[in-house]
């Protein structure tokens, strides 16, 4: 079978956990013995490459606003392009869904999978914070979340606003869905995506994945770490996750707040933190490599996943849970049925809640140790051997309906 994956980004230009998910889910193909070719849209020029056996075909001409509507003529033009070369294609980026939507209309004539890693199916931002706020999503309220979003232009605000219902249609247009969640299903088909045409198959951690000792803690015995890695933007939640440890640090001297992350709000919390009194125990190191990244996950006696929105899946729970840390998430989206019995579940965005939950976490032992021995069989679910083969049986289905 020749698979061809487009997405925007491809390793190493890593925007976020999508970008980690596609490279495990490319080379785990490969490895089976697929043949595979991404097409990115994030070079300087047109450029071929192979990275862990993986063919990487990347163009330029990215742009970082209004994705789905600037990529529309160029993912036309590349799935035409790579017709005759691929049995199928899979879009691995909801920006890039329309113009696949587009070739399917069109008359395209090889089956189309997507994965919905984020909701900008129905969302122009991505976030799907309208449905945390009962927000209508018309015109107006288009154009407040594009022009609430921090150093993005605003040229195309209105354009992509006023198109935005068309684009949204022709997403709905593709062969087959796969939604990293539970979650993720249930809020597309509520808003009008075929639920027959959507097969939950999760994320999935690497074939040959490392085997993490949770005896090399680094950093100092004496001082219990809670960590965050994740963007820093309104969705994630992070200042409910700063006011809380504000409230645990007061009662709780030996504790300290590690945020590994970048985005929009950067500036913003590291305000609060130095309003709220607490710069000398709470540790920002902005944004790090993958494989930096590690030695944050080592330092760490739980992990906090604070989102007020519908987290798709959440990628980082994962990587916790490879280091075997307790887990704390809010209760929306995906999270609280990927830890299972690996963690406690506050309610999103109650500071009081969430306070309760960390002082568990350091109080009770007994608790952190069952939630880290049951963090290893709930991994198990997730692992590329499981779940590689759903995936590959819904590229064989799409391809029989086509015949």
């Amino acid at each position: 079978m020749n698979i061809g994956i487009i997405a925007p980004y491809y390793f190493p230009n890593v925007k976020g956990g999508g970008e980690v998910s596609l490279k495990i889910l490319s080379e785990a193909l490969v490895k089976k013995g697929y043949n595979v070719v991404v097409v990115t849209f994030d070079g300087k020029e047109k450029k071929e490459e192979v990275i862990s056996r993986v063919r990487i075909v990347r163009y330029s001409g990215l742009a970082e606003m209004a994705q789905p509507l600037t990529l529309l003529p160029q993912v036309l033009l590349v799935l035409k392009r790579f017709e005759q070369e691929v049995d199928l294609f899979h879009m691995y980026n909801m920006s890039t869904i329309p113009g696949a939507g587009l070739y399917k209309l069109l008359g395209g004539r090889k089956p189309v999978v997507a994965t919905l890693n984020s909701y900008i199916g129905f969302c122009p931002i991505g976030s799907a914070l309208c449905i945390v706020q009962n927000k209508a999503c018309n015109l107006i309220n288009r154009i407040k979340c594009l022009n609430s979003r921090k150093n993005a232009p605003k040229i195309l605000h209105f354009p992509y606003a006023v198109v935005y219902p068309i684009l949204t249609s022709l997403s709905k247009k593709l062969d087959a869905y796969i939604a990293p969640s539970k979650a993720v299903k249930y809020v597309y088909t509520c808003h009008g995506y075929s639920n027959d045409r959507i097969e939950v198959v999760p994320y999935f951690v690497p074939m040959r994945a490392r085997k993490i000792s949770i005896v090399s803690k680094c950093g100092d015995p004496k001082i219990f770490k809670i960590l965050y890695v994740g963007k820093l933007d309104v969705h994630k939640g992070v200042d409910i996750l700063i006011q809380a440890f504000s409230y645990v640090a007061r009662c709780h001297r030996n504790t300290n707040l590690i945020i590994v992350g970048d985005g929009p709000e950067f500036g913003k919390y590291k305000k609060l933190v130095y309003d709220l009194g607490i710069s000398s125990k709470v540790f920002f190191a902005g944004k790090v490599s993958i494989s930096q990244v590690w030695k944050y996950y080592s330092m760490a006696d739980v992990f906090v996943h604070p989102a007020i929105w519908f987290e798709p899946f959440g990628r980082t729970i994962l990587e916790a849970l490879s280091f075997q840390l307790p887990l704390i998430v809010s209760n929306v989206g995906a999270p609280p049925e990927i830890i299972k019995k690996a963690g406690l579940v506050f309610e999103k965005g109650n500071v009081t809640d969430l306070v309760r939950k960390l002082e568990l976490m350091i109080e009770n032992d007994a608790l952190r140790k069952r939630l880290i021995s049951n963090s290893s069989t709930v991994l198990q679910g997730y692992h590329a051997e499981k779940l590689l083969g759903k995936i590959v049986g819904i590229y064989e289905r799409v391809l029989e309906n086509r015949n």
